[in-house]
């Protein structure tokens, strides 16, 4: 049927239009038909790979931060100076008394035994026994000195002795005058009611008879002046009364006056005594050394042969030899000087920040030749550091080695410890960057929060929280460039945090 049709159209149509026909069924027959899945799955994965791609280039422009999360320990301070070694102790040779220099047998820098002979000297025996005169004369005015002040605190302790035992209290005046009215009084009024009882009689009797009236009237007189006797008794005590009480409260005013003149004098006497005391014992001082200086003026004379000849106290190094042969030397002029073998001391500076090298610690010391464990003597502090000795003992090493010195001190406690780069601040104080997790427009994502913080001591790595932040929370410790609170980040070690 459908060759027939197509002869049919191939008979009624022009050659062209034929032509254009045959091609279009051609086609129709050659092309194939769409795959829809084929299709979908092609378009979700172009969506899944833009996805990835703008991810990946958000993520790129992301801060990259590394956390980290507190730890619990101990902080652990260290400290390295440096310092050259010397002798820790020196003995320095003076001149005892003047002479010339005949003969040095050492040079600055040989090593000496104790008494190894360094120097020979002459002596002038007469300034020695001059000097010596000198000096027992300066002794004898000495004790006469001592023995007058002896004199003076003797007699001060006397009168400070008469003082304690003179008191002044309220003693009152005697009462012998009131005492005295107050008899009186008693006998006037004694005698008033005798007078009383005669007027009374007299009185009831006078009727009868006519002496009676007489002796009424005498009796009336006498109880009359019994009674004035007797008034004017009472005003002479009430006056004097008034008078005594007058006479004892100037009486308490002079005896408070004389004890505080007498506590005055006393506390003058006991400083005069103490000022004397002291002087006292000054001048013992004086006296003893005299006595030093006398012993080596002693022995010269003793003998003089040998005391011409200096040895060297100690063993050890001739730091200095400050005379010549054919020099003349004075009285305690140094001579030469000798270190003490085996004992050092390194001097070194610390900051002034350091707070944990103390007097007693131990101290590292190390160079290309030893290595050392040495003991802090003493921190000084000074304007541009603190400066700290440290003494050692050693028979290898010598003056003017120079010797790294580590100081190394851990922390008695523990503590929450945060490294010293996650620590921020700003005008609110101190603050860390705690990381978090949150779902974002591009799945999840990891920003920081700004968390403050309490921080205590430090030490070159780590710094101590006080109150803020636990041991469980991630913190930003360092990162591709500046970040903040709130900030978005890419977080390189989520998996040390955070299940995926």
């Amino acid at each position: 049927m459908d060759n027939e049709q197509l002869a049919i159209n191939h008979k009624d149509t022009s050659l062209p239009e034929r032509q254009d026909k045959l091609s279009y069924h051609k086609t129709r027959r050659t092309m194939p038909k769409l795959n829809v899945k084929k299709v979908g799955a092609i378009f979700l994965a172009l969506i899944v790979l833009l996805i990835f791609f703008s991810r990946t280039i958000y993520e790129h422009n992301l801060p990259r931060v590394t956390a980290v999360r507190p730890q619990v320990g101990r902080l652990s301070k260290l400290e390295v100076s440096r310092g050259v070694a010397a002798h820790a102790e020196v003995e320095n040779i003076f001149a005892a008394v003047t002479g010339i220099v005949e003969e040095v047998l050492v040079r600055e820098g040989e090593a000496a035994q104790e008494g190894q002979e360094l120097l020979h000297l002459s002596f002038d025996r007469a300034d020695a026994e001059r000097r010596l005169a000198d000096l027992q004369n300066s002794r004898g005015r000495i004790n006469n000195d001592i023995q007058n002040l002896n004199l003076q605190i003797e007699r001060l302790n006397r009168q400070i002795a008469d003082l304690t035992n003179e008191s002044y209290v309220e003693e009152y005046v005697s009462r012998h005058q009131l005492d005295t009215l107050a008899v009186d009084i008693r006998m006037a009024r004694a005698e008033l009611d005798f007078a009383r009882d005669v007027y009374n009689d007299a009185r009831d009797n006078r009727s009868r008879y006519d002496e009676s009236h007489e002796a009424y009237r005498r009796a009336r007189l006498d109880m009359d002046r019994a009674q004035a006797r007797l008034q004017s008794l009472q005003l002479q005590q009430q006056e004097a009364e008034r008078s005594f009480e007058r006479q004892q409260e100037r009486e308490r005013e002079s005896v408070t006056e004389r004890e505080q003149s007498r506590q005055t004098r006393l506390a003058d006497l006991q400083g005069e005594v103490a000022s004397l005391q002291n002087t006292v014992r000054s001048r013992g001082l004086d006296l003893e050394g005299i006595s030093l200086q006398e012993e080596p003026y002693r022995r010269a004379l003793e003998d003089f042969e040998t005391f011409a000849v200096i040895t060297a106290p100690t063993s050890g190094t001739v730091l200095s030899m400050n005379v010549v042969s054919g020099e003349l030397v004075r009285e305690n002029q140094l001579m030469a000087s000798v270190g003490v073998t085996g004992e050092f001391v390194v001097e070194c500076i610390v900051s002034l920040d350091n707070n944990f090298v103390i007097p007693g610690d131990l101290a590292e010391l190390s160079n290309m030749s030893h290595r050392l464990t040495g003991t802090v003597l003493n921190v000084t502090p000074a304007a541009h550091g603190k400066i700290v000795q440290v003494g050692f003992t050693s028979d290898q090493v010598t003056p003017g080695e120079t010797f790294d010195v580590t100081f190394r001190k851990d922390s008695e406690t523990t503590f929450t410890l945060v490294p010293n780069g996650a620590l921020r601040q700003d005008n609110d104080g101190f603050f860390v960057n705690q990381v978090r997790r949150r779902d974002g427009i591009m799945g999840t994502e990891y920003y920081l929060t700004r968390v403050p913080v309490f921080i205590g001591d430090s030490d070159n790595s780590n710094t101590a929280i006080v109150q803020g932040i636990t041991f469980f929370e991630p913190i930003a410790h360092i990162s591709s460039r500046s970040v903040s609170p709130g900030d978005v980040i890419f977080l390189e070690n989520e998996a040390d945090f955070f299940e995926s």
